[in-house]
């Protein structure tokens, strides 16, 4: 443990799973939405930071217009927080509706994307080896059982990735075991304000109802802590799916080719292969072409995966992704909405 001085416990824990050694040599960026959880973030990663790798910091901001009566209060408070820390604010503003409509897969799904896509431009103008998120323990509590019951895979139950690759930066999700009652009493401690997001309590989402509702139900109905056992299902979930990609990566290897707008896929690996795995690699192969994956329930996986090996015609699926066969190769094809 470093003998380093932090001013409140919550920083002391972050610089403990996440040591600024490791990092203060490199630009780092921070999402900073203008809400808690970011905020939060924010403000720890600055406070551990020394002098030199503060100059290193850079704050992202991205509007989704979604909400332009809450936007420059939003964007004026995260301003203001990069000016405190003397930290180097960047601000763009997205259109959620026109994606979301050109992708058909949701506003939330088209919201990430574009968001993504900011992060990752920032990395490279600035040339940041980390993106930080402030996606939290609470954050995966909700992302597991919102998979659980839209009907997923072991790679749902499995959560989101403490880090992965966002072009060609890292991103890292240091806040992951940090719930949310400990982010609103670091900023409590610290006085610092942050920006409530009304849809945060609207009903009309499925995750606020599972955040504001079903969770506190099951936990009162089941008398016990059921955070903690959906966490301990994500974490051994996660093992399995790190077994299973080590299985699927060899067999996208080489066997991925392009024809014009075509997609190929060489299946002879596959033939031998269980649907299970069959469904997985073609998965991975929708998540490497950024196609939607929103409304591919088990039943569409399954129904690509007969399709390996026999010569079919051209079915649809969701996304404008129309997929056909031959005895040698699945071909994929994004049809423009």
């Amino acid at each position: 443990m470093s003998a380093t001085s932090y001013n409140h416990p919550f920083e002391e824990r972050l610089a403990s799973s996440f040591p600024p050694e490791d990092w203060a040599p490199f630009p780092v960026v921070l999402a900073v939405s203008g809400g808690a959880d970011s905020v939060a973030l924010a403000c720890a990663v600055a406070s551990i930071a020394n002098a030199d790798a503060k100059k290193q910091l850079h704050i992202a901001h991205f509007q989704h217009g979604l909400r332009p009566e809450d936007a420059a209060a939003e964007c004026e408070l995260v301003q203001s927080l990069a000016m405190q820390n003397g930290v180097t604010f960047h601000t763009e503003t997205g259109n959620t509706d026109t994606t979301a409509q050109q992708d058909g897969d949701g506003l939330e799904a088209a919201a990430r994307k574009l968001r993504y896509v900011f992060l990752a431009k920032i990395a490279e103008k600035t040339a940041a080896r980390y993106i930080l998120t402030a996606h939290h323990c609470d954050d995966q509590v909700e992302t597991v059982l919102h998979h659980f019951l839209r009907g997923t895979s072991l790679r749902g139950l499995a959560g989101m990735k403490r880090a992965r690759q966002l072009g060609a930066a890292t991103l890292l999700r240091p806040l992951l075991d940090f719930s949310k009652t400990e982010i609103l009493d670091y900023l409590t401690a610290i006085r610092q304000p942050f920006c409530e997001d009304p849809s945060n309590k609207s009903t009309a989402h499925l995750r606020n109802r599972l955040r504001n509702e079903v969770l506190p139900f099951l936990e009162k109905t089941m008398g016990r802590d059921v955070k903690t056992a959906i966490r301990s299902l994500q974490r051994n979930a996660r093992e399995a799916t790190e077994m299973l990609e080590a299985l699927t990566h060899p067999l996208l290897l080489n066997n991925v080719t392009r024809n014009g707008e075509e997609v190929l896929l060489k299946v002879e690996q596959l033939l031998d292969k269980p649907s299970y795995l069959v469904q997985e690699v073609i998965a991975e192969l929708f998540r490497r072409e950024g196609w939607p994956l929103q409304q591919m329930t088990r039943e569409k996986w399954q129904r690509i995966a007969e399709m390996v090996g026999k010569e079919m015609p051209a079915e649809d699926f969701p996304g404008g992704i129309a997929v056909r066969s031959d005895v040698h190769r699945l071909l994929f094809r994004r049809r423009r909405v």
